[in-house]
């Protein structure tokens, strides 16, 4: 592994408490950046503060535009951000749209798809303004079908894709960088939020 590869980097990664987003966070500081991480598990990014000494932790909800405004600012008080994961994401627990209520569609979309968004929006800008950066957006299989989970996931990770390709046509004159990554399944805790 290079340790310096991203050295001097500040990256803000969500969903940091565990699965794809702790490991991630993880990998970022094992290679040199100082890493951001959020979550709404305090207990995981504690455990991931204590294991990296390159990782500063911050816990909230990023379906509040506030603290989505607070945590950008927070992480670019760190250093000028050059890298945005978004990682953050939940589940339906494969519910077909016959059996979707509004809360649970409103959920997974203010989760899968109005966070990245908002965090994308609020970086673009401090990316752009310092000659580019990198911006990664989980999604998944389910994005790329039909029948990968249920109703609302599946549709929030097709508009995930929508959104990454979006900010790489529009932005990429500008120096950012966006790309998406569709795992298949991975053992995370995903299912029980």
């Amino acid at each position: 592994m290079d340790t310096t590869r991203h050295e001097g980097a500040v990256a803000l990664v969500t969903g940091a408490a565990s699965g794809i987003g702790r490991a991630t966070a993880a990998r970022f500081a094992q290679e040199g950046a100082t890493v951001v991480a959020t979550d709404v598990g305090a207990d995981g990014l504690a455990s991931l503060a204590a294991e990296h000494d390159r990782i500063t932790t911050v816990v909230g909800d990023l379906i509040s535009a506030e603290f989505v405004a607070d945590l950008v600012a927070r992480a670019d008080s760190v250093g000028p951000i050059s890298i945005l994961a978004n990682v953050a994401g939940i589940m339906d627990h494969f519910v077909p749209v016959t059996e979707v209520d509004d809360e649970l569609w409103s959920r997974v979309f203010d989760v899968n798809v109005t966070a990245p968004m908002r965090l994308c929006r609020a970086v673009i800008p401090l990316m752009s303004g310092r000659g580019g950066g990198s911006i990664v957006n989980v999604a998944s299989v389910a994005g790329l079908g039909g029948g990968g989970a249920g109703a609302a996931y599946t549709a929030s990770k097709h508009a995930s894709i929508g959104l990454t390709r979006h900010i790489a046509f529009t932005y990429g004159p500008q120096g950012i960088r966006c790309n998406v990554v569709c795992p298949g399944p991975v053992q995370t805790n995903i299912g029980t939020t």
